[in-house]
């Protein structure tokens, strides 16, 4: 496998490349550390904050990217959780959480989560 340039080496990424498939100049899988993840949670809701209707804030517990779940290369569970915990105590009231024990891509937390979208939709007719 080509490697990742010297950059952007960690052994996290490393392992990413080594075990997801090839490196590719124009892609490269990368996982925020738990601080950084703090800060996105942060900027997330920042951003949220000047929702005013009703809106869902949707999150798959176990994970947010096939590469971060359960036994691949960049799961990390501690900084999920972190992030997690940190948004949930900062979006504002009128954002719904909702925490699915699913994986991004598992078809139930996907069919709720457009279902979901669909109501909202229907609501604002």
């Amino acid at each position: 496998l080509p490697r990742c340039p010297e950059p952007f080496r960690t052994s996290r990424i490393e392992s990413s490349v080594d075990l997801i498939g090839d490196f590719n100049k124009r892609v490269i899988q990368d996982r925020p550390e738990k601080d950084e993840m703090l800060v996105t949670a942060r900027e997330i809701a920042d951003r949220l904050k000047h929702t005013k209707d009703e809106a869902i804030f949707m999150i798959p517990a176990n994970g947010f990217d096939r590469s971060c779940y359960e036994g691949e290369p960049l799961y990390d569970p501690e900084g999920d959780a972190a992030f997690i915990a940190e948004l949930k105590s900062l979006l504002p009231d009128n954002i719904k959480v909702i925490e699915r024990d699913y994986k991004i891509e598992d078809p139930e937390f996907v069919e709720e989560a457009v279902n979901n979208l669909i109501s909202l939709i229907e609501k604002r007719k």
